[in-house]
């Protein structure tokens, strides 16, 4: 979801858990010391301390903030923008929340500031607003399907480089896009069709549910870092059934005339249409016939249901979008199979840092995961360090919050498993198999269900668990194996558990 399918939310909460709550109702997370633990945060700094800190929250939506409401500390300030309105998700007002929490909910801060970037427009605006108001730490948990070369480069990141350089510490979720993107060069015949790895030079979608709302987006590596220069190169999208019959296409003509209909001076297409379950697929064409050996496309897809559309010939790498690409920015990712991953279109490594767990509960009855949550979580460590340290702004910060993100980041839960839902498994806590996230007084996790590239199916205890309190039905399952935590690595490492 996003500014025009360009902006994306990078948590599940913005796509999987309804976020949408009463209005003006105060909420917390439960549990703060929980989730200061999974950050590795030590004790609490002192009111004082955090009075001095600004953290601006960059996001399109804040539904459910009022300054009166007891959701953030009186302090805080919302900024609408200057153009495209604030979308109506409280995604933005989330993060603070989780922030907030986690720092005590001390009255004195820090500060926080809700900036809409609802469009580019309002993104550069924030830029400028940051760097006006010394804003500490910006948060921001979102990803453009335009505006970068995956590398570091093109104008969204050149716009974050200018919020660095005036010392703000940036911390933005890795996005969770895994296997849903294809990443490769682009190649193309001598009658334009582009070479894809799918059947016929296509890529390969299926869909589980009916009256799903599929977007394919493309982008290629043709943007400069000013974004009034133009596309020189050009590529169409058609998103359509196996037999050819087109149910939708991006076919703009980049580099032409700015305010034609037709035309688009960014490198970047998009199709959407509305289908039921069954097999569809993707092909595109080169158009202007000028690309560079080094040029690379990626598509990209989102839906309204996720989790329910496969993206076939994924390439299970080179995910990051920008300005989670940025080399100055800290990218967060969580340990979930969904958190997009690296390396980056030049090769750098990225997520920074992975909080394996990211799952936060709230009184109101919500619960939520994603890398937007790991962002929250890892930049309420960065506010209490700052507040606890003192550190100045620029190069200082810089080390102090590389050297938290070395220090705090966890393997993903999966190391060669993929994780899939638990019900594949066909048990339940009767069986000695006690599911997902659950307190047990000591915050452990429960069983997690994995497969591996081979299909198989295993239940990973939670550690400390032995094969001795599952029932027995459940180790002779021929669906699945039942393996401990320590015989994960060992299964990953190629030996026989």
């Amino acid at each position: 979801m996003g500014f025009q399918g360009a902006v994306r939310n990078s948590g599940v909460i913005a796509v999987c858990i309804l976020l949408t709550s009463t209005a003006w109702a105060q909420t917390t997370v439960i549990h703060p010391e929980v989730l200061r633990s999974r950050a590795g945060m030590g004790s609490l700094p002192s009111g004082a301390a955090l009075a001095s800190l600004k953290v601006a929250i960059l996001d399109v939506g804040f539904s459910g903030y009022s300054a009166s409401s007891g959701r953030l500390p009186e302090s805080a300030q919302l900024n609408e923008g200057l153009v495209n309105p604030l979308l109506a998700t409280n995604h933005g007002l989330v993060m603070a929340e989780i922030i907030w929490g986690m720092l005590g909910r001390r009255a004195e801060g820090p500060r926080f500031y809700l900036v809409n970037t609802n469009g580019l427009s309002n993104f550069r605006a924030a830029i400028e607003f940051v760097i006006a108001h010394e804003i500490d730490v910006v948060v921001y948990a979102q990803n453009w399907v335009y505006g970068g070369n995956l590398d570091g480069t093109g104008f969204v990141d050149a716009l974050v480089t200018r919020a660095l350089d005036a010392g703000v510490t940036w911390i933005n979720a890795a996005g969770n896009d895994h296997d849903l993107v294809f990443a490769g060069a682009v190649r193309s015949r001598t009658d334009g069709t582009v070479i894809l790895p799918g059947a016929g030079d296509t890529l390969s979608i299926r869909t589980d549910l009916d009256d799903t709302e599929v977007t394919v987006a493309l982008l290629w590596t043709d943007v400069q870092d000013d974004d009034r220069v133009t596309a020189t190169t050009d590529l169409d999208v058609i998103f359509e059934t196996t037999t050819g019959m087109e149910l939708a296409s991006g076919r703009h003509r980049q580099g032409g005339a700015v305010g034609e209909a037709s035309t688009s001076r960014f490198a970047r297409e998009s199709a959407m249409a509305t289908v039921n379950r069954g097999e569809y697929r993707v092909r595109i064409s080169d158009i202007s016939h000028n690309f560079r050996s080094t040029d690379e496309l990626r598509v990209v897809l989102s839906s309204n249901k996720p989790g329910s559309v496969h993206l076939t010939e994924a390439t299970g790498r080179r995910e990051i979008l920008p300005p989670a690409d940025h080399p100055g920015v800290i990218t967060v990712g969580d340990g979930s199979s969904h958190s997009s991953v690296g390396p980056t279109g030049d090769g750098r490594t990225k997520p920074d840092v992975t909080i394996a767990d990211s799952s936060v509960s709230f009184t109101d009855g919500m619960t939520s995961a994603g890398s937007s949550n790991a962002t929250a979580l890892f930049a309420a460590r960065v506010v209490a360090e700052f507040a606890a340290r003192e550190t100045p702004r620029g190069a200082a910060r810089r080390t102090l919050v590389t050297d938290l993100a070395r220090s705090t980041s966890a393997p993903a839960a999966f190391v060669c498993l993929r994780e899939i839902p638990f019900w594949h498994l066909n048990s339940d806590g009767a069986a000695g198999l006690p599911q997902g996230t659950s307190a047990f007084g000591t915050g452990a996790l429960g069983t997690r269900a994995g497969m591996d590239p081979e299909g198989h199916h295993y239940a990973v205890l939670a550690p400390g668990r032995t094969r001795a309190a599952v029932r027995g039905t459940a180790l002779q399952s021929p669906f699945f194996r039942v393996i401990t935590a320590d015989e994960e690595p060992l299964l990953c490492a190629g030996a026989a558990p």
